[in-house]
């Protein structure tokens, strides 16, 4: 069980776009902008080195598919038979490609729901090693799929599709495979071994099960690293009786394996100006020696091509292990092409391998052959050289592994580039928010000193407009006050007792006016001057008023020591204000003054017995009201003279 969650794990790393990035290794959105942008570029810089996806072109083998259904609802198997116990370490499966108008290159009827099976015995039930289903989205994709099952021991391979996968040319399912590849370390294990399976579409020669390990696939090898070299093809000979061989020296006795024949690139051009397979013999023989002379040869491999179905850009053979140090390669019958009415014939490849274990013994190693290139310019060295016409040629296991990697980096890319994107957008907005933030700072500092000014330019007016009350009020008063003393001093000129009290209130007046005067600008910083309420008022009533008769009634005393001095300051100014409009105006003979405090409101009520009024309040007495915050009203009193009714309820404590 832990193996087949390993084992997942793994092959997640192969999967499709989306389902690829829903098993990132990392998550895009907690990275930093610069480590997003060094990602990218990495994946740039790797999508620049890594194999390309090529499909090839013109007729050969394209691989299996099962028979053609209308529903999904069907199961089938295919098995490769290893012939023997192998040590597998990854499995390959590659997907059929057809050319879709719209989006390019696709996939088609691709698996996306099976298990793998793996048994060492034709009788066991074998092992699970893996299973898909369509949660895991590995369709579609042109990349093959990478299938780890790390040192699994099997001697047969079996693969049971659990539905049909949809044919997009017709609109039915089937399940469609170009390839399936077995790998111990670099060598493919499963290539021509044979297969069996449920059921296949019969008389279709590009469609057969042993197609599924014939080697073929539908991509060129387009590695972009390199310096790719033109294939090398001999001159034409008029018979075929004449035999074209090469002779590879491996330079000392190597084991050898296997056979790979990379053809002449025809997809360089559309159309191609020749078959695709221009040059690859219809018969040969490999043989392997220690003697440069072949005198102890060894047959390695025969082979004779039935159709173009048999031939494909890279082809593969497996052979049993042979020691040898020389190989020849014997064309018997020889590719026929037709040219002004004759038939000429001749042989080319793009590369010559000679494997050991999947690996390329035979790159860099001199060959010679016993005929003349087409190209006097080139030399035999092409055949070796590990380069084709795109660059380097890798072992198979390396270049698809790169084909899935290239999958898994184009999956990733638009990820990372989104995140990059919505990165960017994120950015745009924060300046677009910072510059907006700046322009109402800066409205708003605009409007904090506009409205600083305008709070300046109205104390200031406050202020001039309380020196003026001030000096209208207490000073007004007072010499008022002095005045009328002066007055009574002259009628007490024959009572010099009476006469020194007043001169002495005249003097106390003088004084506290000079008081009032230094103060004007805030008189809460004079000493002396209302530091009780109602014995200011007392007072003042008493020098004000002189020989009128007056009455005064206070409520609530406590609390009115407990307001600001501004606002006690500002009442007596008010109720001095109030007596001197008396003694000027009303030509009273009595007043009375009645003032209320409670927590809430102040109430403070002056009438006497005058002539009344005409008109309003005065403005000198509507101004201390706005001064003081309270509402000030007039009207006729009982006795037929004014009353001035003032009602403070905002109290400042």
């Amino acid at each position: 069980m832990n193996r087949v969650l390993l084992l997942f794990f793994l092959s997640s790393l192969w999967l499709s776009p989306t389902a690829w990035a829903q098993r990132l290794q990392y998550s895009p959105e907690k990275m930093s902008l610069n480590a997003l942008e060094q990602r990218l570029e990495e994946i740039d810089e790797r999508l620049k080195m890594i194999a390309r996806y090529s499909p090839r072109t013109g007729v050969g083998a394209i691989g299996y598919r099962t028979k053609i259904k209308t529903t999904p609802d069907y199961q089938e198997w295919v098995r490769i038979d290893l012939g023997e116990v192998k040590q597998l370490e990854e499995l390959v499966l590659v997907p059929v490609i057809w050319r879709d108008f719209e989006s390019g290159f696709l996939s088609d009827a691709f698996p996306e729901e099976f298990t793998v099976r793996m048994g060492i015995s034709d009788t066991d039930e074998g092992e699970l090693v893996a299973h898909y289903d369509r949660s895991d989205r590995i369709a579609p994709r042109v990349a093959p799929l990478i299938i780890p099952v790390p040192k699994v021991r099997a001697k047969w391979i079996q693969i049971e599709f659990k539905s049909l996968a949809l044919w997009r040319r017709t609109n039915q399912y089937a399940i469609q495979l170009s390839e399936i590849a077995a790998f111990d370390a670099t060598e493919n294990v499963a290539l021509r071994r044979p297969v069996s399976n449920s059921g296949t579409r019969p008389d279709i020669p590009a469609w057969r099960p042993a197609f599924l390990t014939d080697g073929a696939t539908p991509y060129l090898m387009n590695i972009p690293r390199g310096k790719g070299t033109v294939a090398s093809s001999s001159e034409a000979k008029k018979s075929p009786q004449e035999h074209f061989e090469f002779i590879i020296d491996l330079e000392e006795a190597q084991p050898v394996d296997g056979l790979n024949l990379h053809a002449v690139e025809q997809s360089d051009t559309a159309p191609q100006s020749f078959a695709g397979d221009f040059g690859i013999p219809h018969h040969f023989r490999l043989e392997g020696a220690m003697s440069a002379d072949f005198s102890d040869s060894k047959t390695l491999l025969e082979l004779q091509f039935d159709s173009i179905f048999d031939k494909s850009t890279i082809m593969m053979w497996n052979f049993p292990e042979h020691h040898c140090r020389y190989l020849k390669l014997t064309v018997l019958d020889s590719f026929a092409t037709q040219l002004r009415h004759a038939q000429l014939y001749r042989v080319g490849f793009a590369e010559i391998e000679i494997t050991s274990k999947g690996k390329n013994v035979a790159s860099g190693k001199p060959v010679t052959g016993n005929f003349s290139l087409s190209d006097r310019q080139q030399t035999f060295s092409r055949y070796t050289d590990g380069l084709n016409l795109y660059g380097t040629i890798l072992p198979m296991r390396d270049w698809l592994r790169e084909l899935a990697e290239r999958h898994q980096l184009e999956a990733e890319r638009p990820i990372v580039s989104k995140e990059i994107q919505a990165r960017y957008t994120k950015q745009k907005k924060l300046l677009w928010i910072t510059i907006c933030l700046t322009v109402l700072s800066g409205a708003g500092v605009a409007v904090v000193l506009i409205y600083t000014k305008t709070l300046r330019t109205r104390e200031a007016a406050k202020i001039r407009e309380r020196i003026a009350a001030n000096l209208h009020d207490e000073l007004g008063a007072n010499l008022h006050a002095i005045g009328l003393l002066g007055d009574m001093a002259k009628r007490l000129a024959d009572s010099p007792e009476e006469l020194n009290e007043t001169l002495d209130r005249i003097r106390g007046v003088t004084e506290r006016t000079g008081i009032a005067a230094i103060h004007c600008a805030n008189m809460m910083e004079a000493e002396g001057i209302c530091e009780n309420v109602v014995d200011e008022m007392q007072r003042d009533a008493s020098r004000i008023l002189v020989d009128l008769k007056h009455s005064m009634h206070v409520e609530g005393e406590s609390f009115l020591q407990k307001v600001t001095r501004r606002t006690q300051i500002d009442l007596v100014l008010f109720y001095k204000e109030c007596l001197i409009n008396i003694i000027r105006h009303s030509g009273a003979t009595e007043a009375a003054t009645e003032l209320k405090a409670t927590t809430n409101a102040i109430s403070l009520v002056v009438e006497d017995n005058g002539n009344g009024y005409d008109g309003g309040l005065s403005k000198a007495l509507q101004r201390r009201a706005r001064l003081l915050g309270a509402k000030a009203e007039i009207e006729t009193s009982s006795q037929g003279g004014v009353r001035i009714r003032l009602s403070l309820t905002k109290l400042k404590l």
